[in-house]
């Protein structure tokens, strides 16, 4: 009995040790919990229910309302949720705000970027809405659910004034504008938000891009003759501020409209790198769809 109460004891001490291991290891991680971003002398605010944590070294994270971590703290600086979405920064610095006396501060950074609810970086842009018709020469079909009124005024009020003022300023291809009463064409329409550089003034931007295909010869051949230039700045309306700017990719003409271009050419940059992710084929597009 002498012998196997000693081996009891031996179990019933490993087991303590075990235990004892155990809850170390609890408590290293217990010590790694972040405490509360602290936000206008006190705890940060829930926003669609995530709130910013911060760890030993600053970084900033989001828990949700169970203090539950979301996102672990990796970024140098971050604000709250808003539209699903949260506005981080790799880099930067804490400034003081001018004039404040030290009591406010904010970051600056020339990093910044978007990342979801689960961290993952978001492009420099958001899809906020797609819609998707065809001009047969006749009528508007529509697909996606697309309003067949709202398609028909995108033809009459902005496409077809486009074409025909890019057919007069291509001197001699006049087949666009015929190829948009007869022929017909397929267009895409994008409307996006995007924040402000330099080519696009001021802060977040809301701008608009129609991609149109077609198959008939005078479109191939408009196409031919917008390639040897990099992009056209056309006027919507001669009393209109709205303008936009047309160019060719992958043999589609893109146009992209918005009020306040300051760089025609940073800003056609800008809107290439955007489209390939903008396919509709693509799983990128059907990724960023979701939800929107």
């Amino acid at each position: 009995m002498e012998k196997g109460q000693r081996k009891y004891g031996l179990k019933t001490k490993g087991n303590i040790i075990f235990l004892c291991v155990a809850m170390i290891l609890c408590g290293c991680g217990c010590a790694r919990h972040y405490t509360v971003f602290q936000y206008d002398n006190g705890d940060d605010y829930s926003s669609e229910g995530l709130y910013r944590i911060v760890d030993r070294k600053g970084r900033i994270g989001y828990a949700d309302k169970e203090g539950k971590t979301v996102i672990r703290p990796r970024f140098a600086f971050g604000y709250p949720f808003e539209g699903g979405r949260a506005k981080v920064t790799d880099s930067g610095q804490r400034k003081e705000v001018p004039g404040s006396g030290g009591e406010y501060h904010y970051w600056e950074s020339d990093g910044w970027y978007y990342i979801d609810r689960n961290g993952n970086k978001l492009p420099d842009y958001r899809l906020l809405q797609s819609l998707r018709y065809t001009y047969t020469g006749d009528s508007i079909i529509i697909t996606d659910d697309a309003d067949k009124e709202q398609c028909a005024g995108i033809h009459e009020n902005m496409i077809r004034p486009v074409l025909a003022e890019l057919a007069s300023s291509l001197n001699g291809c006049g087949e666009a504008e015929r190829m948009a009463d007869r022929a017909g064409y397929c267009d895409v329409r994008h409307y996006l938000e995007v924040p402000g550089t330099d080519s696009l003034q001021g802060g977040n931007i809301w701008i608009t891009v129609d991609i149109l295909s077609s198959n008939n010869p005078d479109f191939n051949r408009c196409l031919n003759a917008i390639g040897k230039k990099e992009y056209y700045a056309l006027k919507w309306a001669p009393e209109s501020p709205e303008q936009c700017l047309v160019f060719t990719e992958e043999r589609k003409l893109v146009v992209v409209w918005c009020s306040l271009f300051h760089d025609g050419k940073e800003a056609v940059q800008k809107v290439r790198k955007i489209l390939e992710p903008l396919t509709v084929d693509s799983p990128k597009y059907k990724k960023q769809t979701e939800g929107h």
